[in-house]
């Protein structure tokens, strides 16, 4: 097994761990405990994979702090579980400004921020605006991640740190900016109105029928589908817009470009086969979809 992340994480319940309602421990797993008696585990990122040879390169994290060192492994047998990456659609700006949310890195990054956020907004001579700014939650996109990630936060925020910081209360704002008329546009439309009638309730907005045009140091650029522009202050600003392909993943689908066709990941066939490997490449997980037959 060759995996970058020593621990499995069960990422559902990552907006809790990012709040502190959840210890992250609750939520991983070492992945040397799964694999112990059964076969061998490399901490390492598989950089290529060379289907006509069998055989793969991996090389040690880059971001552990050591010495890249990079190994071949040969296969007769190879199962790609790589899953995907965030999709920033190219906007500029969401690189250097936005807070991702795919790991424990992340989801610590965010509550770090959110309690730096209060702090800097305590102090007493705070201006109202910059006040204001600094209190303003943003989160692009209002999918199953930006819904829960926003009703987190108001959690935490009015549930846990209203007692520490009672003036600070009149100046939150937490947003969810979608670009269709309802959130969780992937679900029936009456669970989408229901968690609106929540969220206007609990005082969060929905900024909807809006696409992010840019983002820069504590704005986000939006456009309303009427063509209005305007500028969104944040302290922080969450993107949970969706996933594109992993490279890996685009890599391995030049050396079958006949068979692999799909914009985002591995098609396979409905025993999970990756299609024009003959059957020695499996593929699960966000890298793969099974091929639908028209």
């Amino acid at each position: 097994m060759v995996s970058p992340r020593n621990y499995f994480l069960y990422t559902p319940l990552l907006p809790a761990v990012a709040v502190g309602t959840m210890e992250e421990r609750s939520i991983v797993e070492p992945v040397r405990n799964l694999v112990q008696g059964k076969g061998d585990y490399y901490e390492a990122v598989c950089k290529t994979i060379d289907p006509v040879k069998k055989e793969l390169v991996a090389c040690f994290p880059k971001d552990a702090g050591l010495d890249e060192a990079c190994f071949k492994i040969k296969y007769d047998m190879l199962i790609v579980g790589v899953g995907s990456v965030n999709n920033t659609f190219g906007i500029k700006g969401v690189q250097e400004y936005c807070q991702f949310f795919k790991s424990i890195e992340d989801a610590n990054n965010l509550r770090r921020r959110i309690s730096e956020c209060f702090e800097r907004a305590a102090l007493p001579y705070t201006m109202e605006e910059e006040r204001k700014k600094l209190l303003s939650f943003v989160i692009c996109g209002g999918g199953p991640t930006g819904v829960e990630v926003a009703a987190e936060i108001h959690d935490m925020i009015f549930d846990d740190l209203k007692e520490h910081y009672p003036g600070l209360m009149k100046d939150v704002k937490i947003r969810v900016i979608e670009l269709m008329d309802y959130v969780l546009s992937t679900y029936d439309r009456k669970i989408g109105e229901f968690t609106a009638q929540q969220f206007e309730r609990a005082g969060i907005e929905l900024v909807l029928n809006t696409r992010v045009a840019s983002v820069r140091d504590g704005y986000v650029t939006v456009v309303k589908k009427g063509g209005e522009e305007y500028e969104i202050p944040f302290g922080s600003c969450v993107w949970a817009t969706g996933i594109a392909m992993n490279p890996l993943v685009k890599e391995l689908q030049q050396y079958f470009p006949k068979e692999q066709t799909h914009f985002r990941s591995l098609l396979t066939d409905d025993h999970m086969r990756v299609k024009g490997s003959d059957g020695s490449i499996w593929a699960f997980g966000d890298a793969s979809t099974i091929d639908q037959p028209r």
